[in-house]
């Protein structure tokens, strides 16, 4: 769980001089342009360009507080990528880097297009929100962060009407048991581990690059306060992260990509991952259907769902789709329709196949069908 927070007496800024700098990056990017699979370790420091205050600089959150200043921090729904964020983008993107571990809950490393998989939030997403039943999880391009203790956010799962909870990790909370494995398990297999932004002061997400550390494998790390591994570092970088990132992609003959959102894409993504866990819990013996409402053949996209959106704890077999084909599911029409929760679910009838094939889907997944429209036509509700 969450809870040693060591505050530093020093949170002064401790840069290097430029021209040691340039040194620096080009010794940082030699490392990444030999290694294969990298790790990297994000905290507070990569999102302060956009905005959002760190922890331990001279202007942070804690040592605000230690000066008896009000400092809670408020992210605005707006606030963009950083160029440190895109520039992971393209790392991951080159097959370099194989996992990013961030203890930010911002939410812009997963908006800004690092892949689920790719991707362990030790302390949670302000921007995802968590059935407490049956595990689906739903991005939200507001915060769902919930003041109450017990994280409930009012809202109700569209797959089985269960609570929704927000995924943020609290002081004294357990991590999250998938985050937190993948981060130890990738760890052990990385030949390059890289910190950015954190001072490494919060554990348990602190124990992991230590134990990479204890393992021999070499660690970079790029932070304008000093950390407890600085002495263990192969590399110590005193430099903002954007500068560094953007250097050393120039230096592996890279360009940082443009600040991106792809909130709209993760929207999508959610309304397909409900609807295949809506058609799993209604024909769990069918391992081959995808529950979309597009006509056509299902496609390796279909199968490429972030394992972020489906839910953990679901019971049955998963959905397998052929990748590049696969039978078609086009919903012929709709046959009877539940309350659930807050919202309605429909049985739907697919075209060409008989009724021990149909399943339940949420009305977010039939809005603008002709199938809906014929459905309410007769039976307003």
């Amino acid at each position: 769980m969450v809870n040693n927070l060591n505050v530093p007496a020093d949170s002064a800024e401790h840069r290097d001089p430029p021209a040691l700098i340039q040194s620096k990056i080009q010794a940082l990017a030699l490392l990444i342009r030999g290694a294969q699979r990298v790790v990297v370790y994000t905290g507070a420091g990569i999102s302060t360009s956009a905005g959002i205050p760190d922890f331990c600089g001279p202007q942070g959150v804690w040592t605000r507080q230690e000066e008896g200043i009000d400092a809670r921090v408020a992210i605005p729904d707006t606030t963009s990528p950083t160029p440190a964020h895109m520039a992971l983008v393209r790392l991951v993107e080159l097959g370099k880097v194989s996992l990013v571990v961030s203890q930010n809950m911002d939410g812009l490393h997963l908006r800004s297009g690092i892949p689920p998989a790719r991707l362990a939030e030790l302390h949670g997403n302000r921007n995802v929100e968590v059935c407490t039943l049956c595990g689906m999880g739903y991005f939200r391009r507001f915060s769902c962060r919930s003041e109450a203790k017990d994280h409930q956010t009012g809202r109700r799962c569209d797959v089985c009407a269960g609570p929704l909870r927000d995924s943020i990790v609290q002081f004294g909370e357990s991590l999250p048991h998938d985050a937190w494995a993948r981060s130890v398990e990738e760890s052990k297999r990385a030949d390059l581990g890289i910190v950015l932004g954190s001072s490494l002061l919060v554990s348990p997400a602190s124990d992991v690059p230590l134990a990479l550390v204890r393992a021999g494998t070499p660690l970079a790390i790029v932070n304008l306060q000093r950390t407890p591994l600085d002495a263990s570092a192969a590399l110590r970088l005193g430099a903002p992260t954007d500068a560094v990132m953007a250097g050393v992609l120039r230096a592996l003959g890279e360009d940082v990509p443009a600040p991106r959102d792809v909130s709209a894409e993760l929207e999508e993504r959610t309304r397909r991952a409900v609807g295949l866990a809506a058609a799993r819990a209604d024909a769990p013996h069918d391992p081959a259907k995808c529950a979309s409402t597009r006509p056509g053949p299902c496609t390796a996209a279909d199968s490429d769902g972030p394992d972020l959106f489906l839910a953990r704890r679901w019971r049955g077999p998963a959905p397998v789709v052929a990748p590049g084909g696969g039978e078609e599911w086009a919903v012929e029409k709709i046959v009877d329709a539940r309350r659930r929760g807050r919202g309605w679910q429909y049985r739907v009838r697919w075209a060409g196949y008989d009724e021990d094939d149909d399943s339940w889907l949420p009305r977010r997944d039939l809005e603008d069908t002709k199938a809906l429209d014929d459905w309410l036509a007769v039976h307003p509700h």
